[in-house]
């Protein structure tokens, strides 16, 4: 995991942005992890059979119960809350 003075260089939202989106009335999310947490939820969910692809015209679908993705990040969560974020624990 990357020491706080790096997390805060990550995170830092850049001055420009500030200018338009003041603290008192925005809440504003900046920067990114080392992994990405919904692309693993999605593998996992592929691997289960969740995820049901179907073709619509030329069109590759993908169907699945969003209920059923959001539960398998809640699982990783749980059980692994940095490391669905591609950090180690502290």
């Amino acid at each position: 995991m990357a020491p706080p003075k790096a997390r805060a260089v990550r995170f830092k939202v850049p001055d420009d942005i500030l200018r338009d989106y003041s603290r008192d009335r925005w809440s504003i999310g900046y920067g990114s992890t080392p992994g990405n947490p919904w692309l693993k939820v999605w593998e996992e969910a592929l691997r289960r059979g969740l995820v049901h692809t179907h073709t619509i015209g030329q069109s590759e679908c993908k169907l699945f119960k969003a209920k059923a993705l959001v539960s398998i990040y809640e699982e990783m969560r749980r059980s692994d809350p940095f490391g669905i974020f591609g950090s180690k624990a502290p």
